[in-house]
């Protein structure tokens, strides 16, 4: 268990295998959610699905069978101090995310174990009161 957040960084390697379960994921319409999603939300393409669909259908499943609180603490042995910050939506889409991340460490010639501090990766959310702050921060994104 990690308790400081900001030693939650994940390495270039740990993201890059889970942008591909991710994938994986969705290319095998695994998703918890298609028990009672709409027919709409069922049929987003990868390249569309935002930031909060993996949190929600893929990440917070994940973690609740595994007893981790966050998913740097699923896939590292311990503290990982991350290189590198990384701001984003919630509303972004995940392709976007991976993508801009790939042409950032490209650019900078970075190599596997570049640290990266990704709040999807390294933020517990294990409590229920992730769902009540998103709920407030939905309304205002979407009514945009």
């Amino acid at each position: 268990n990690v308790e400081d957040w900001s030693h939650r960084g994940v390495t270039l390697v740990q993201w890059r295998s889970f942008v591909k379960k991710v994938q994986d994921a969705h290319s095998a319409e695994c998703w918890d959610c298609l028990d009672w999603c709409t027919q709409e939300e069922r049929q987003h393409r990868w390249d569309e699905l935002v930031i909060y669909h993996v949190y929600k259908f893929f990440l917070k499943p994940l973690l609740s069978n595994s007893g981790c609180s966050s998913y740097m603490e699923l896939v590292s042995d311990g503290p990982q101090i991350p290189n590198f910050f990384v701001s984003h939506r919630w509303s972004n889409t995940f392709h976007g995310l991976a993508s801009t991340l790939d042409c950032f460490v490209e650019a900078r010639q970075l190599p596997d174990n570049a640290s990266f501090w990704i709040d999807l990766m390294g933020v517990s959310y294990a409590r229920d009161d992730f769902e009540k702050v998103w709920s407030v921060m939905s309304q205002s994104i979407w009514d945009q």
